[in-house]
């Protein structure tokens, strides 16, 4: 039967819809190419977050993935060496050994899957639902009645009924008001609500971050800067990327025991975070192959427009008119002119200190002194 309203108080049910939350989002997480039919690729991410591994084997001929049991004789790295399954739908149960009858796909290096860290935060995030869900129910607690005795009592509960039906109240004896007494309700602090609000932000960001996801756990007003955002974005790609290695790990083993062609990479947002939108499925020299030929491409599209703007301009050159434009360009500059420089200077003309003084012209004492001669 449904309940009339969400329990915030059934902790372990809360729990629980938090967890299958989580991991309704992390089932796009990876996409698998080339699957046999008889694995569907949200069973198989299914066993690998919640368990943390699962096993590879054949049934009749047929592919199939199993929950079961590690154990047997450790090798020498301390590590399981036999399988334990059971398929009551199959009629199947087998003792297998590792890397010869099956193989062992991991979540992660620990073999942890994700339901420990999802239910850390979960188990935060509902007790910050009843925390916030009583402190939303207290701020309707404004003031407080006690009433003297049962008739006071029942008065103001009446009264406080119409005023919720939004009718207006009367109070027609003095006696109702002299046995009320009202106190305001005391409150420990005014903003412990967006306190709560805060703390629901962080939590729900700390968990996606765990899980490969940029959110935001710098909860200050103003904006972030970029060194932020990137050095957030550093933490993020550890777990995913030990996750998606262990998978091609097993992924690769799967291929050379039972001949199959699987292949996985990063999928939904995990693959645009990680690749800016490029797949993952590339190796490391594909994609830098891919950066170059992208720049290659870049550069190519530079120099085809610089081609057309050059051949726009030759064709804009023949319209105005090649007459006009050979004029401008034949004609010497004003700078290849004889400049005033290289006209003789006025310095260079006879001045005149270089013409005959006065001095040398013959003086009046010389015409006497012929003069004198001659007589």
């Amino acid at each position: 039967m449904k309940k009339d309203c969400y329990d915030f108080l059934n902790k372990k049910r809360n729990i629980d819809t938090y967890i299958y939350n989580t991991l309704c989002k992390t089932q796009s997480m990876f996409k698998y190419h080339n699957l046999p039919d008889t694995i569907p690729e949200k069973i198989l991410e299914k066993f690998l977050q919640k368990n943390g591994f699962t096993c590879f084997a054949k049934y009749e001929n047929d592919l199939y993935i199993f929950y079961g049991g590690l154990g047997g004789k450790q090798d020498v790295y301390y590590r399981p060496t036999i399988c334990t399954i059971s398929n009551p739908a199959l009629n199947f149960s087998a003792d297998l050994e590792i890397d010869k009858d099956c193989v062992i796909v991991d979540n992660d290096s620990y073999r942890l899957g994700l339901i420990p860290i999802i239910e850390k935060y979960s188990a935060m995030l509902v007790e910050n639902d009843i925390s916030t869900f009583l402190a939303t129910v207290n701020t309707r607690i404004t003031t407080i009645f006690s009433g003297g005795d049962d008739i006071t009592k029942n008065s103001a509960e009446e009264y406080l009924r119409n005023i919720f039906a939004g009718k207006l109240g009367v109070i027609a004896d003095n006696t109702f008001l002299n046995s009320l007494s009202i106190n305001p309700a005391s409150r420990t602090k005014d903003n412990a609500l967006t306190d709560l609000i805060t703390q629901n932000q962080y939590l729900k960001a700390c968990l996606l971050n765990e899980i490969g996801l940029n959110a935001n756990t710098q909860l200050k007003k103003e904006r972030l800067v970029t060194a932020e955002i990137e050095n957030n974005t550093d933490c993020l790609y550890p777990f995913i990327d030990d996750m998606l290695e262990c998978r091609r790990i097993g992924i690769k083993k799967v291929n050379e025991m039972f001949g199959t062609d699987i292949e996985v990479e990063l999928n939904s947002s995990w693959d645009y975070r990680a690749y800016n939108g490029m797949s993952i499925h590339n190796t490391n020299e594909e994609i830098e192959l891919g950066e170059i030929e992208n720049e290659n491409n870049a550069e190519k599209n530079v120099g085809e427009n610089a081609g057309e703007n050059a051949v726009d301009n030759i064709d804009r050159y023949e319209k105005d008119g090649n007459r006009n434009s050979e004029k401008e360009v034949n004609e010497p500059a004003e700078a290849d002119e004889p400049t005033e420089v290289n006209e003789p200077a006025e310095a260079d003309e006879p001045t005149e200190a270089d013409e005959p003084a006065e001095a040398d012209e013959p003086a009046e004492a010389d015409d006497e002194k012929e003069k004198g001669g001659v007589k």
